[in-house]
């Protein structure tokens, strides 16, 4: 494990709601809030994917431009500096959605 990605995963073990498990066998780790997945890192390469849906993967692409499109969300290149500040951004971004966004379905009109 390199250590942009130790610091990552220190650095998203303090976010509030976040539980991360480490797979060694999978070489892999993943950032859960509550049950749901937010985030994969990959312990080999030191690559964020942090989940997102279609629609706001757009809009994160134009906020993080170190960003590149993903399958599931959008990935980062924590051995970049850029990557590993804007990636932890974006995963503390998820983690408020997932967190807090349910706040917007009970809110009044």
């Amino acid at each position: 494990m390199t250590s942009s990605v130790e610091t990552l995963i220190s650095a998203v073990e303090r976010l509030p709601a976040v539980t991360v498990q480490i797979h060694d066998e999978a070489r892999s780790a993943r950032v859960h809030v509550g049950a749901r997945q937010v985030a994969s890192i990959d312990l080999r390469d030191g690559g964020l994917l942090v989940h997102a849906p279609v629609e706001r993967r757009p809009i994160l692409q134009r906020a993080f431009p170190s960003c590149r499109p993903a399958a599931d969300g959008v990935a980062f290149d924590l051995a970049d500096p850029r990557g590993q500040e804007e990636g932890l951004a974006a995963l503390r971004g998820r983690v408020n959605a997932e967190r807090l966004g349910w706040q917007l379905d009970v809110a009044s009109p």
